[in-house]
């Protein structure tokens, strides 16, 4: 018995009660302001800021305890249209290195203009797509920044933040460097899996259809032969997530429905549901079985944090079983 209240009380120490219990969105606020306040005046470590929490949660990989790290754009909020509000400056102004996503994702304009101008932001898909332009979609005419969606494109960041880490931090590039080497593997071992677990689906049912084009690089990945990637991926709003949906963007999505003869859309976690509700509504109208995945995917966040699927690899994980239980079904 007094191991086990040792043990709460070393919970209530870290703050793992407030995970154990739950927290109220105002105790969440309370945290997340506090660890700000820790991060700023953290004095013997490196100030990392990470835009996103997709990002946020590889930089942990390598940068481990060396680091004092927090993200800026958490929880369920837009990545695409992020604009610096009170309390951001303050952050990005004490951080020694912003690492952000960059192809764009970040382009909300205040937020696009302070990383395109400061030297201190890592934009990690730009250095990895000038090593290896060919692995990179363009929809529309616009570049895909959902690189994240394809485990081995995504593993190539580690490598940039690492160097970049090392930089600042020369005493702990052996440290940085090892913890790269097992973030890596931990990838390339995901990619895989995905792989195996999207292999199981028959090819004739290899189509997705979900909220906007989160899933380009996904679908090139795991499932088609990534020639014909195009043909396996459909949403009806586009790289960025503006709620807006045409007469004829409707009916080619519904097109590409009855062609496939998909059966299941999948909504995302933080976009809204209304353009799949009209897609629904009419294909119901016209007599086509469509329904819902009861689970939502996670496309531009991350699941709630101390979740399976607050974490990068969880996410995938998740992504990738709740489509094939769906995809696998007749």
């Amino acid at each position: 018995m007094k191991n086990l209240w040792a043990k709460l009380f070393s919970l209530l120490l870290m703050g793992g009660f407030a995970l154990v219990l739950g927290c109220s969105p105002s105790e969440r606020a309370i945290e997340k302001s506090r660890r700000v306040k820790a991060w700023m005046a953290c004095d013997h470590q490196i100030k990392v800021l990470s835009t996103t929490s997709i990002v946020a949660d590889i930089v942990d990989q390598v940068g481990g305890e060396r680091i004092s790290h927090v993200a800026m754009i958490t929880g369920p909020l837009d990545p695409h249209s992020y604009e610096i509000v009170k309390g951001d400056m303050e952050k990005l102004t004490f951080a020694d290195v912003i690492f952000c996503n960059g192809l764009g994702l970040e382009h909300g304009a205040s937020m696009h203009q302070y990383l395109s101008d400061s030297d201190r932001a890592v934009h990690l898909g730009n250095l990895v797509r000038e090593k290896s332009p060919e692995r990179f979609l363009e929809v529309d005419g616009e570049l895909d920044p959902h690189i994240w969606m394809d485990v081995s494109l995504w593993k190539e960041v580690i490598d940039p933040i690492a160097e970049k880490l090392s930089a600042l931090d020369p005493d702990g590039r052996d440290y940085f460097l090892a913890r790269a080497k097992v973030a890596k593997e931990r990838l390339e071992a995901l990619d895989q899996e995905v792989q195996e677990v999207l292999s199981k689906v028959p090819e004739s049912n290899r189509y997705l259809v979900t909220s906007h084009d989160a899933f380009n690089y996904f679908a090139k990945r795991y499932l088609s032969d990534e020639t014909d990637w195009k043909e396996h991926v459909m949403a009806p709003e586009g790289i960025a997530p503006d709620g807006n949906i045409s007469g004829w963007d409707l009916k080619h999505i519904i097109d590409h429905i009855c062609h496939y003869q998909v059966k299941v859309v999948f909504s995302e976690s933080n976009v809204s549901r209304d353009s799949l509700n009209k897609i629904l509504h009419s294909c119901c109208q016209q007599g086509m079985e469509l329904c819902f995945a009861e689970d939502s995917l996670y496309g531009d966040a991350l699941g709630d944090e101390g979740s399976a699927e607050g974490t990068y690899e969880g996410m995938i994980r998740h992504n990738a079983e709740v489509i094939a239980s769906y995809l696998r079904r007749e």
